[in-house]
Formats: C-alpha cells, sequence, structure tokens
C-alpha cells in the first residue's frame, strides 16, 4: 500500500497573499487556499462516494497554524472542508509555506503522525487490529512500535520491534488478534523512527567511485578506533580540489564545525539500500538537505584532503562503518590498499 503524495506552494510577501490555487489527487481529493487578512484558510474537497483521511504537513515561515501539525483528519464524501488557519506572526515581514499532503481511505483505520517524516495506522478487521508504519520521506527510514497497553489484543510476534520502511511506503509493523471478539478492546502505543535500514547488511553489489578525480594521489586508510570511522579511506588532494558522490542518494544532512585552519564540513549521502556516506573535512558544501543526487555529483570542495566512510545502522541503534569497493580505471571493481595510488 502506497501513499499519494503531492505538494502545493503559496508564497505571501508584504501584505499581498498569493492567489488560491488548486492542487488535486486524481479525483479523489483536492486542497486550496483563500486570502484572508493577515491569515490564509486551507481547504480539503473531498469528491468520491467514500470517507477520505488527508494528512496535511505545511512547513510556515512567520506563519502559526491553529492546529498541531502535520495534521490528520477525515473528510466526507462530497464536501468542502475549511482544515487549517495560518496567521501572520510578524507584521511587515515576508511570510511563505510549503504544504504537503496525503491521502487514503478512511475504511483504513486511525492514523497518528508525530512529525513529517513517519505515521502510524491502526486498522481493525473483523477480529484482528492491524498496525502498519508509514514513511512520509523520500529516504529509507527504520521505525519502532512499542505498545504501553494492549487489553483483548495478542499480539503475533515479540513487542516492541523495529520494521524497515522503503521510502514513500506503508509495511505491516504488527498482526494483533482479539482472543475475546464479544468483550471490548484496547491499545496505546508509541513509536520513533531513525534514517537507514536498521540490522541490513551492506549490498554485497555496492561500488563506489573514487570522491575526487585527482590522478595520482596516495590512499591513506583509516586507523580510528571507532566504529563508525573504522574502515574509513582518505585521500590527499589540491588545494580547492572538486569532491563528487561516490555513490547515488538523498542528502541527509550537512554538519560545519570549527578547526584550526578554519570552517571544516562534512555531507551525509543516503544510498538505496539504506546505508550512508560520510565526506567529511570539505572547505565548501554546493548540494542541499535532501535534494537526490547521482553518481558524481559535486558535493563541494577540500582543501587538503578528505575522507570517506560508509554506515549501517546496527540493532543497537549504533553506526558502523563497512569496508566498500571502488570502481577502478582498469574496469575492475576492488577495494583499496593503503598508500596505494589510484
Amino acid at each position: 500500500m502506497r501513499t499519494a503524495p503531492l505538494m502545493i506552494i503559496l508564497a505571501l510577501a508584504g501584505a499581498q497573499i498569493a492567489s488560491a490555487q488548486r492542487s488535486c489527487v486524481e479525483n479523489t481529493v483536492c486542497v486550496f487556499a483563500r486570502d484572508g487578512q493577515d491569515e490564509i484558510t486551507i481547504w480539503v474537497e473531498s469528491r468520491l462516494d467514500e470517507a477520505q483521511r488527508v494528512i496535511l504537513m505545511p512547513r510556515l515561515l512567520n506563519l502559526v497554524s491553529d492546529r498541531d501539525l502535520p495534521y490528520s483528519a477525515v473528510y466526507e464524501p462530497g464536501t468542502t472542508t475549511k482544515a487549517l488557519t495560518l496567521r501572520r506572526l510578524r507584521q511587515n515581514e515576508y511570510v511563505n509555506y510549503e504544504l504537503k499532503y496525503y491521502t487514503l481511505p478512511d475504511y483504513l483505520g486511525e492514523m497518528q503522525c508525530s512529525d513529517e517524516t513517519a505515521c502510524v495506522l491502526a486498522r481493525k478487521m473483523d477480529d484482528k487490529v492491524l498496525f502498519y508504519g508509514m514513511n512520509l520521506t523520500d529516504k529509507v527510514i527504520s521505525l519502532q512500535f512499542r505498545p504501553t497497553q494492549f487489553e483483548n489484543l495478542y499480539a503475533d510476534q515479540a513487542l516492541p520491534l523495529w520494521k524497515v520502511v522503503p521510502p514513500a511506503d506503508t509495511v505491516l509493523l504488527v498482526e494483533t488478534y482479539i482472543p475475546r471478539p464479544m468483550e471490548p478492546h484496547n491499545y496505546r502505543f508509541t513509536y520513533r523512527w531513525y534514517n537507514g535500514a536498521i540490522g541490513e547488511r551492506h549490498s554485497l553489489d555496492a561500488a563506489y567511485l573514487l570522491p575526487h578525480a585527482v590522478p595520482e594521489r596516495p590512499v591513506r586508510k583509516g586507523r580510528s578506533e571507532r566504529a563508525d570511522e573504522r574502515n574509513g579511506v582518505y585521500w590527499y588532494v589540491p588545494d580547492g580540489a572538486r569532491v563528487r558522490a561516490s555513490r547515488g542518494g538523498i542528502v541527509l544532512g550537512t554538519h560545519q564545525s570549527r578547526q584550526d585552519t578554519g570552517d571544516v564540513y562534512s555531507v551525509t549521502v543516503q544510498h538505496e539500500d539504506g546505508s550512508q556516506a560520510v565526506y567529511r573535512y570539505l572547505d565548501r558544501v554546493d548540494v542541499a538537505v535532501d535534494s537526490t543526487l547521482s553518481t558524481g555529483a559535486i558535493l563541494g570542495h577540500a582543501p587538503q584532503f578528505v575522507m570517506l566512510t560508509v554506515q549501517i545502522l546496527k540493532p543497537d541503534l549504533s553506526l558502523a562503518s563497512v569496508p566498500i569497493r571502488f570502481h577502478m580505471r582498469d574496469g575492475s571493481v576492488r577495494g583499496l590498499r593503503n598508500g596505494e595510488i589510484y
């Protein structure tokens, strides 16, 4: 079961509010905005013959919502309903927002969403209650489901548990049974998520591009005692060398730190198998968080050397670096040796 994400973007500058824009999921649900005095109202129009649940996830600049976000509600067939009111915080300052929303049939059950990343859906079917994890992002996440109360419910596996949820997808977390169907049942739960595929091994087929295009530079294997850096590889490069993505993926984040030589940066890129590459010791970053990169895309520049570490998420939630193989100029794929030139 997949969700159907759509996005509408509206902007407000000065005292003027952007004219209403409409975004629709086929002939199911439409979401649009209406102007007001220093406010924008978000409306949901339900077009099908069955109720629809809509999750609204606006990102706001100088605006505040009248409801907790993300906001999830059920909309009856053939209705047009005001869902949110966004009010200006500070007069005469720029206002902007981006609105992303998801739709799914209401019969799928109750839903809890903690942020813009993940939701848990509870669906009752006959004498069962099924709990699903939803990933609302373009990244691989791992989601933990932890019940705090199960009354007249029996799970088919040990709890709490972790499940890997692919990008923009929904997976079954746990199936529970109602042992006494004629009696009431009840449940409460919490959940949390991490970027990455917990407990998954690094793909044996993965091969990496050298992260720079400067020839005749020696390699130095990492000597760190830290598990997340132990298999890191260093390349010496001339000042200003361009650093490129050794493998395509999505930018999870960038980090800035201060050293004696000045500011240094790192970039973390998640791959399709949930592993992540960390590129360290850059002096400039040219990519944005959440951007999608192809292999070879320019990440930034390095002044002296660059370090590449590929990590996986272990069951204890720690990160561990893994050995990796590279594409060689002769067409082969193999690991690097300390001190050699590639």
